[in-house]
This record gives C-alpha cells, structure tokens and sequence, in this order.
C-alpha cells in the first residue's frame, strides 16, 4: 500500500474504499481478500486481462484464449474481492473482452445467422460496407439484406447519394431487399418543431436512395425508418414502407421530456420495496440499484433532471412528490424529494414503482414482464427475447 499512500493528495487515484481495504488488510501477497465483495470493482479493471489474452492467439484455439482469460480475470478480481461470484463475473467479462479482440471472421458471425434461418427465424441483415457484402453474397444462407444510409445521425450508414450505396447493392445482388435508416439524433431535439424536421430529413433521405436504386434498375422493396421521436411527430410518410419505433411500445421518461408522450402513457416500471428511511434528512432506501433500473442519465439534459429515474406509487402516480432516484447502488437506490415526503406512507416494506429513463436499457435486465390491467393483479406474463 505504500505506493498508494505515497501519492500526493491533489493526484491521489480515486480508488474505491473497499478496493483500498482488502489491499491494505492482506499480510501478504496473493493472500485472498477478508471480505465477501462480489461487486463491480473486479469487473471494471479487467478489460486489459482480455487484451492481453487475445494477443496470446498464436497457435492458440479461440476457445483456449477465452478459458486462460476467464481465469486470469478471476484472479485479478479475487485480489480485492472475495465472494466467487465478483471472481466468476470479471473472468467473463475478461473471456468475452478477448473473443472480441480477436476480431474473429465474418464467416463465423454469418454462419450463426443462416443457422437461424435454419430453424425458420425471419432475419435480415445490415451493412453499409463493401467487403461485408461480397462475403454476404458469398455465404450460403440466403439472406435479405438492408443497406443503412446516415440520415444525420452520424452512427453508421453510406450517403444516400453517393457511389458506395449502388456498389453495395449491385455486390448483395438478388440479396438486396431494400434501405433504412435511424434518426437518433431525433432524441437530441428539445421541440416538436426539430423532431418533425428531422423526420422530414429521415424520410427524404430513403426515399432518395430507393429512387437512386430504382432509376438504376435496382429493385428496393424494403424502404425503412424508425425513432419514436421523428414517428410521433412526421408529417408525411409518403414512400416509406416500414417504420420500426421501438421505445414507443412502453415509453419512459425522456420521451415524456422531449415530447413525445405523457407521464400517463408510460406502461413499464420497476416494482421496489421500501427498505429503509431517513426522516431527518428526507430520503429513504429501494432494494432497486444500477441492476435493477440501470444507470442511464438520458433526462439530466432535459428540465426535469428524474435521476435515476421516478418513484412512484402502486397506482402510477407520484403520490410522494418530485420524488426521483438520486444515487443507484449496484443493488439499492437512495430516494429523495424536492418537497416535504410524508413518511407515514413509506414504512419499510411499502412497494413502489420507478418510472425508468430509459425503458429499453431498464427491460433488458429482466427476462419477463409481469402485467397488470389498471390495479395490481398480475393478469400475464410475457416473456422477453434477451442476448445480443
């Protein structure tokens, strides 16, 4: 610990308390922590074990580098960490690191892909490359392929007026379905006004390459687009064939802010439970942290800052004020509000629900949703399709 404390203190690193404790309580070196953590310290410092596993890859299987990285990532969490699961969890994240840095061949990625056509799955592709078309056309699944095309954005996808879109779709062939694009940058508007202009400038931006392609005798049956933002608010849709908002099935917070819902049309919330009070200093503690609501910011740019997201009531309603989630934890959520809580509604035990941020980043860490018709009897449950 002597380099840690020889620091001085204006460049002291910001190292986490129980990181700095198991260091500082070890008799010796490779002597395993005097703890229970299994948190997320040991995942955040593994990245470069995987890195440097995948350079190993000489004469080496793909899956021998993952073992050797899961491995290593293990011990390196076990140095400050000694619950198996915070072990176990950074030796994936180090295995999956590794896999990735050895930048394995298209083929393989494809071979997945006609394996669900296989099984009879409706799948289409994206690209905006070249050298991932020719090795599309190559392959033996037969694939329907979308060009993407950059509509402002700036994320991914060619220009719709320039060379690469007709050299991509010539080089797919008969695999070549269509366009579509994303206006992501729809969710940086701040009024209804820039919305619609954005989606204005999505839609002229495929109808555009799909007359490209026509007026060069290259069929594009498929012409699509999609944000919740620019599809609540276009105007005109004429020449488009396919819209894929997908947020707008639930909304959530930040599309109340920018308009386009309301608080009363959010569908999803996480139930939590009341876990412990502070009337002193008005706030109380969720069993519901970063895992359970994630850790999106999205509405700290728009006038009402939800934190980590809004607590709510059974009934949906913010019976407890401007109540929001001002720090998630990995497992807990401290609650607090700009007025007054009346904590004779909040006794340890109550349930709540938390409005997310951001429902699709909130969903994905569950594998089902529970539903509820206007009260709180569960009347189904759904099923999620989760893994990337």
């Amino acid at each position: 610990m002597a380099l840690i404390d020889d620091f001085p203190p204006a460049r002291k690193p910001k190292l986490a308390e129980m990181v700095v404790d198991a260091l500082r309580k070890r008799a010796s070196f490779g002597e395993r922590p005097r703890n229970t953590s299994k948190g997320c310290g040991g995942v955040m410092r593994v990245a470069p074990v995987g890195l440097y596993c995948a350079r190993l890859h000489e004469g080496m299987s793909a899956d021998r580098i993952a073992k050797h990285a899961l491995e290593l990532g293990a011990d390196t969490a076990a140095l400050t960490h000694g619950h198996p699961t915070g072990q176990l969890a950074a030796g994936y994240v180090a295995a999956l690191v590794a896999l990735l840095a050895l930048d394995l061949p298209l083929p393989d990625a494809l071979d997945r892909a006609a394996a669900l056509l296989d099984r009879g799955v409706d799948l289409a592709l994206i690209t905006d490359d070249t050298d991932a078309a020719r090795a599309i056309a190559a392959h033996r699944g037969r694939f329907k392929v979308l060009i993407e095309l950059d509509s402002g954005d700036r994320r991914a996808g060619v220009r719709a007026e320039g060379d690469v879109l007709l050299e991509i779709a010539r080089i797919l062939g008969d695999r070549f379905a269509g366009v579509m694009t994303h206006a992501g940058h729809s969710y940086g508007c701040r009024d209804i006004e820039c919305v619609r202009q954005v989606a204005a400038n999505e839609r002229a931006t495929v109808v555009k390459a799909a007359e490209r392609l026509s007026s060069n005798g290259i069929a594009c049956g498929v012409v699509s687009v999609g944000s919740t933002p620019t599809m609540t608010h276009a105007d005109n849709l004429d020449g488009v064939t396919e819209a894929r908002p997908g947020v707008y099935m639930f909304q959530d917070l930040f599309q109340a802010e920018i308009g386009s819902c309301s608080r009363d049309d959010i569908a999803v919330t996480v139930l939590a439970s009341v876990i412990g009070r502070n009337e002193l200093e008005n706030r109380f503690l969720l069993d519901a942290g970063a895992l359970a609501l994630s850790k999106d910011r999205s509405t700290q740019a728009t006038p009402h800052d939800a934190g980590y997201g809004e607590v709510w009531d059974m009934e949906c309603k913010p019976a407890y004020g401007s109540c929001r989630i001002e720090r998630a934890y990995q497992e807990h959520g401290v609650a607090v509000s700009d007025s007054p809580i009346d904590f004779r509604r909040i006794a340890v035990g109550t349930k709540v629900r938390v409005a997310p941020n951001h429902a699709c980043i909130t969903a994905a860490a569950y594998d089902r949703y529970y539903v509820v018709d206007g009260g709180t009897e569960i009347i189904a449950e759904w099923d999620r399709v989760n893994g990337w």
